[in-house]
C-alpha cells in the first residue's frame, strides 16, 4: 500500500529483467566492435543486474528533480556543486556507462534483414507498457485521444512540428487517457498520416469528449514538473526514459486513488479494541468512571467536567 508498490505494479521485475539483458548484450556488442580504444570505459563493463538497473532508473528520474547543464556535473566534488546522492549509489563512469549500453531489443545480426518496423528498438517498451496498463487497471468510460509531443530536435524521418504544444518539435505520441492523466495505452506516430474530418453539426460524442480531453493537458503538465529526459544522440533511450517516466506518472494518480478511498474506509471503519462492538453496547474506553466529590464548592474539576460532557 506504500507509493514504491504502486510503482512496481507498473516496471515490474520482469521488465527490468528484459532491459538488464538487452542492455548487457548490448554492451558485449559495443565491446567485440573494435573500434572502442583501449582505456575505454566499455573495458571494464560488468553485467547490469536487476537491483542496480532500479538504482540507475532511480538517479535517472531524479535528474528531473535537480536541473544541471551535463550529466557529469551531478558527480562534481566542488563545494558549490556537490551532490552526495548520486555519487554515494553510484559512480559517475558507471552511471555513463550504463546509460550508453541502455538498451531495450535486440539489434539485427551481421547479415540478417534489418526490421521494417522503426521503433523496432522501443517496440519491447511500447508493448509492455499497453499491455501491463491493460492488465492492471480498469479505466472509467470517459476516455480521450490526443496528442503529446517529446522533445526532438535532430534529423528524424517522422519528427512533427506542432505549433501549440509545449515542445513544438518532436516525436508525435497519440494517446489514450482519463481526464485526471492516466495513460491507459498510446502510440508512437511513425508518418502513416491522420484522419481528418468534415462535421456540419457537431455531434455528441464530440461534445462529450471536448469535456473530458484535459488528460493528455494534465498528464503533460505533472511531467513537466521535473523533467528527466536527458539529450541523447539515440531517440530510443530517450523514448524509453519516457515510457518509465509515464509509468511513474501513472503509478502516482493510480496511488492517489487508491489511497483516497482507504483513508475514507479507514475513517468509517476505526480501530476497535478486542471483538467487535455490538449494538447498544459502548466502547470499553467510554465506559463511566466514579467521579470524585469536588472538594471547593460545588465547581467540578476541569477534568471531570470534559469527561461528563463526553459521556453525555
Amino acid at each position: 500500500n506504500t507509493s514504491i508498490d504502486f510503482f512496481n505494479l507498473l516496471v515490474t521485475d520482469e521488465l527490468l529483467e528484459l532491459i538488464a539483458r538487452e542492455t548487457n548484450i548490448y554492451a558485449e556488442e559495443v565491446f567485440l566492435s573494435g573500434a572502442t580504444k583501449e582505456k575505454s570505459r566499455i573495458t571494464r563493463w560488468k553485467d547490469v543486474t536487476v537491483e542496480e538497473l532500479r538504482i540507475f532508473i532511480g538517479l535517472v528520474l531524479h535528474l528531473g528533480t535537480i536541473r544541471l547543464n551535463r550529466l557529469q556535473d551531478y558527480w562534481k566534488t566542488h563545494r558549490l556543486f556537490n551532490l552526495p546522492a548520486f555519487k554515494n549509489y553510484m559512480s559517475r563512469d558507471r552511471f555513463m556507462l550504463i546509460f550508453r549500453c541502455l538498451h531495450f531489443s535486440k539489434n539485427p545480426l551481421p547479415g540478417q534483414e534489418k526490421s521494417t518496423d522503426s521503433l523496432y528498438k522501443i517496440r519491447p517498451l511500447i508493448d509492455y507498457f499497453n499491455s501491463r496498463m491493460s492488465d492492471v487497471y480498469y479505466p472509467g468510460k470517459e476516455l480521450s485521444l490526443d496528442e503529446s509531443m517529446v522533445l526532438w530536435r535532430d534529423r528524424l524521418i517522422f519528427r512533427q512540428y506542432i505549433k501549440n504544444k509545449r515542445h513544438k518539435y518532436g516525436v508525435k505520441l497519440y494517446l489514450l487517457t482519463e481526464p485526471d492523466g492516466i495513460v491507459q495505452k498510446f502510440a508512437v506516430y511513425t508518418g502513416t498520416g491522420t484522419i481528418h474530418k468534415q462535421e456540419v453539426k457537431k455531434p455528441k460524442a464530440v461534445v462529450e469528449y471536448n469535456n473530458f480531453m484535459g488528460g493528455i493537458d494534465r498528464k503533460d503538465q505533472m511531467m513537466a514538473y521535473y523533467p528527466c529526459e536527458r539529450k541523447t544522440m539515440r531517440l530510443y533511450k530517450k523514448l524509453g526514459i519516457h515510457i518509465i517516466y509515464m509509468s511513474l506518472i501513472n503509478s502516482f494518480f493510480i496511488y492517489k486513488k487508491f489511497m483516497l478511498e482507504r483513508q475514507v474506509l479507514e475513517k468509517l471503519l476505526p480501530e476497535t479494541e478486542g471483538p467487535s462492538i455490538e449494538k447498544n453496547q459502548m466502547p470499553a474506553k467510554h465506559v463511566p468512571k466514579k467521579i470524585l466529590k469536588p472538594d471547593r464548592g460545588k465547581h467540578m474539576h476541569i477534568e471531570d467536567a470534559q469527561f461528563v460532557t463526553k459521556i453525555r
